[in-house]
C-alpha cells in the first residue's frame, strides 16, 4: 500500500473545489494572476511519487488557483527549469538520488529568482516502516545541505506547533496535519524558521537565496485528504512565485511529462525514468506471469494494450483502466500483489464492478491469488489475513456493511474491511457454484455490458443479474440477506434488465479482444509453486443454493 496514497483504484474527479476572484495588476495572496502572467510550476515526481503531489497539488490546489503546471514523472535533470517560476520536490524514503549537477541546476534556478518548496521528513518514517529496502541514506539532505538546512534524522515535532506571522502564514492560525507526526529541521542563520514545534524546533523555514525564494517544510502531510490548509498553501506558493508575477509570460508548460525511458512488450508499454532501471527490469521479467494468471482465472484479456507508468515509490499505485501506475521502489511481493491489483482493474472493462467494495474487494483478492501462485505463500496469506480481520472487525455477522456503498460514504480506514466483506462473497459465490465461477462470469460481463444488456457503469442490479446468470438461480434475496442494497434500474438499450433475472439469456462466451500470450520468459521472485494450490475461503455458514427466491 503506497505511504499515505492508496493502493486502491484511483477515482479521480476533474472538478474545480473552489474559485478565485481575478485580481488586480498587482495580484495579492491567492488571487488569480492576469491573463499572459499566468506563473508555471513545476511538480517533480521523479524522486518520490505520492497522490498529494501528482493529483492533488495539480488539480486541487494549483489549477484552480490560476497556476500552470507541470507533473514531472521524468528524471528532473531533463526538465527545462528556466521556464518555471516554482519548483516542487518532495522526498522521504525512495532513496532516489540527487546528483551533484541537479543540485547546482536548482541551486542557479533559485539564485537566478526561482521558488523552491521542499517537503521531506528526514527518516521519521524509517521508524514507522522498518526501514527503506531500496533506500540506504536520505537524498534529499544532499540538496538541502546547499541552502544551508538538514532534515534530522528520526527527530520528531512535538504538538502544539506555533506559527510566526510571514506573508506565507497570513490568515493562517492553525495547520491541519491529520494526526501525522512532523519533522525537525536544522538551520543556518540564514533561515526564518515559521512554524515551531512546543519545545520550540523549528519545522518550517524560509530564507532568500540570491533572487530566488525557499520554503523548507518536514512536515508532509499538509496536503493530506485535500483541500486542507488551502490558504497556506497557497500563500506559499505565491510567496515563492513572488506574488504571483511570471518570469515567462505567455509560456504555457506542457501538463505532464511521463518517465522517458520505454520498453514496448506484448500486450503492454512501460515507461520508466532512469533512475529506476534496476526496479523497472523487475515489472518487465513478471509482467507475463501476471497477466497469464489473470487471464487463466477470468477466461478474458483486457480490451486494450496496457500502459504501465513505474513510479518512484515505496508502494502502491493507480489505475486509469487503460493506464497503470505501480511504485517498485519496495519488496519484490509487494510489487507482484500491487502490480496485479491495478492490472485487474482493467480485466473487468468496459463496466467495472459496481462499488468501491466489490471493485477493490476483486482487484486484491486476484492480487493475493496471483502472489499464492507466484510462490509468495506467507506473503499472501498475511495479505489477506488483513482484509479479514478488518471485515470480521466491523461485520462480525456478514449482515452489516452495504456493498453498494457509495466510495464517498465510507470512511478510508473501513475500506480495507469493505474488501473483506467483497472477497468473502466472491469466495462464498465460488465455493457453492464452482471455483471456475469467475472464469464463468468475467466473459458474460464483458458480454453483457458490450451488447448493451448491462450499463456501463455497471448497476449492482445489473451485476446480480450476471452473477444469478452463472450460479443458476436468483441471488437477489442472498445480497439482500447480507445487508447489501440496490434500486433496480432498466437499463435503456437493447435488453432491458429490471428484475434480478436477465429477460435474455448469453448461451455462449464471446471471443475475448485479445487471444495471445506474451512471449516473455519469466522470472520467479518467491519460490516456485508446482501445483495449483488450493486457496483457503471464507464461506458463508449456510449454503446459498437453499436461498428462496422472493423475486
Amino acid at each position: 500500500m503506497m505511504k499515505r496514497t492508496a493502493s486502491t483504484r484511483l477515482y479521480v474527479v476533474l472538478a474545480l473545489a473552489f474559485g478565485l476572484a481575478i485580481g488586480s495588476s498587482s495580484p495579492s495572496l491567492g488571487q488569480l494572476p492576469l491573463a499572459n502572467e499566468t506563473p508555471n510550476v513545476l511538480i517533480d515526481l521523479s524522486h518520490e511519487y505520492t497522490f498529494a503531489f501528482d493529483w492533488d497539488l495539480s488539480w486541487r490546489y494549483l489549477g484552480p488557483a490560476g497556476y500552470d503546471y507541470t507533473r514531472f514523472m521524468a528524471t528532473l535533470e531533463r526538465a527545462s527549469l528556466n521556464a518555471y517560476d516554482a519548483l516542487v520536490i518532495g522526498q522521504y524514503g525512495t532513496g532516489v538520488a540527487f546528483p551533484v549537477e541537479l543540485r547546482n541546476a536548482i541551486r542557479d534556478f533559485v539564485s537566478a529568482g526561482g521558488g523552491l518548496l521542499l517537503i521531506g521528513k528526514g527518516w521519521v518514517w524509517d521508524t514507522y516502516y522498518g526501514g527503506f529496502p531500496f533506500a540506504s541514506s536520505y537524498p534529499l539532505n544532499d540538496l538541502a545541505t546547499v541552502f544551508g538546512a538538514q532534515f534530522i534524522t528520526n527527530a520528531y515535532a512535538v504538538q502544539p506547533y506555533s506559527i510566526r506571522p510571514h506573508e506565507t502564514t497570513a490568515e493562517v492560525t492553525t495547520l491541519e496535519t491529520k494526526g501525522c507526526v512532523g519533522g525537525i529541521l536544522a538551520l543556518d542563520a540564514n533561515w526564518v524558521p515559521l512554524v515551531t514545534d512546543s519545545t520550540g524546533q523549528p519545522l518550517m523555514a524560509v530564507r532568500q537565496f540570491g533572487s530566488g525564494r525557499i520554503f523548507l517544510s518536514a512536515e508532509d502531510c499538509i496536503l493530506a485528504n485535500p483541500p486542507i490548509n488551502l490558504t497556506f498553501i497557497l500563500n506559499v506558493v505565491s510567496w515563492l512565485t513572488d506574488g504571483q508575477q511570471t518570469r515567462y509570460p505567455g509560456t504555457t508548460p506542457e501538463q505532464r511529462v511521463e518517465p522517458e525511458l520505454m520498453q514496448i512488450m506484448p500486450h503492454v508499454t512501460v515507461r520508466y525514468a532512469a533512475s529506476l532501471g534496476d526496479r523497472f527490469q523487475f515489472v518487465q521479467d513478471n509482467f507475463p506471469t501476471i497477466y497469464n494468471n489473470l487471464k487463466s482465472m477470468t477466461a478474458v484479456e483486457p480490451v486494450y494494450d496496457l500502459r504501465i507508468l513505474c513510479l518512484a515509490t515505496g508502494g502502491g499505485g493507480y489505475s486509469g483502466g487503460q493506464e497503470i501506475g505501480v511504485g517498485i521502489l519496495t519488496v519484490d511481493h509487494s510489487v507482484i500483489g500491487v502490480l496485479t491489483h491495478e492490472m485487474a482493474h482493467s480485466w473487468n472493462e468496459p463496466g467495472g464492478f459496481p462499488g468501491a467494495a466489490l471493485e477493490e474487494g476483486w482487484a486484491s483478492l486476484m492480487a493475493i491469488r496471483v502472489q499464492d501462485q507466484m510462490g509468495c505463500h506467507s506473503e499472501a496469506a498475511a495479505h489477506r489475513a488483513v482484509f479479514e480481520a478488518q471485515f470480521r472487525r466491523l461485520d462480525p455477522t456478514g449482515t452489516e456493511l452495504d456493498l453498494n456503498a457509495d466510495a464517498t460514504g465510507i470512511p478510508l480506514g473501513d475500506l480495507q474491511a469493505y474488501m473483506g466483506k467483497a472477497m468473502w462473497v466472491f469466495e462464498t459465490l465460488e465455493g457453492n457454484y464452482g471455483a471456475d465461477f469467475f472464469s464463468r462470469l468475467m466473459p458474460l460481463h464483458r458480454q453483457w455490458v458490450q451488447s448493451g444488456q448491462a450499463s456501463n457503469p455497471v448497476t449492482m442490479g445489473d451485476f446480480i443479474a450476471m452473477m444469478s446468470e452463472v450460479a443458476g438461480t436468483d441471488l437477489g434475496p442472498f445480497f439482500q440477506s447480507i445487508g447489501t442494497h440496490w434500486q433496480e434500474v432498466s437499463t435503456p438499450t437493447p435488453t432491458p434488465v429490471s428484475t434480478g433475472t436477465p429477460t435474455a439469456t448469453p448461451t455462449t462466451a464471446p471471443t475475448p479482444t485479445r487471444t495471445t500470450t506474451p512471449n516473455i520468459t519469466p522470472t520467479q521472485t518467491c519460490p516456485p509453486t508446482q501445483a495449483p494450490r488450493e486457496h483457503p475461503r471464507l464461506f458463508l455458514p449456510f449454503v446459498l443454493k437453499d436461498t428462496p427466491s422472493t423475486f
